[in-house]
């Protein structure tokens, strides 16, 4: 069995699997109840927010990932410049209060 370094212990893959185990299963009991939240917020913007539905464009080449690597500047590409300039994305996330929610929806509005 091969050996994981973690923080200075090693622990065998099993030792580590049966930490996360219980905690895969926990996260896909609750996936479910997660899923139905994302719609229930999703359905929120949708129907408080229809005029905003395009879908959002992140373009790559603006990551300092890529810029590092293949030392791309923001402008190289214009068109996807303005896309991911004018784009914008909106919290969804499971525990997202409805307040919360509020509080994005009337400063999206402004």
């Amino acid at each position: 069995m091969q050996n994981i370094p973690i923080a200075r212990t090693s622990l065998t893959e099993a030792e580590i699997n049966s930490v996360l185990d219980p905690l895969r299963s926990a996260q896909m009991e609750r996936a479910g109840a997660i899923l139905a939240e994302r719609r229930r917020l999703a359905a929120r913007y949708d129907a408080d927010l229809a005029w905003l539905r395009t879908p959002a464009t992140h373009a790559v080449h603006m990551l300092s990932f890529y810029q590092q690597k293949y030392q791309v500047q923001p402008q190289a590409f214009p068109n996807a410049w303005a896309a991911n300039e004018c784009s914008i994305s909106l919290p969804l996330f499971h525990g997202l209060l409805p307040e919360e929610q509020e509080y994005v929806i009337e400063a999206v509005r402004r």
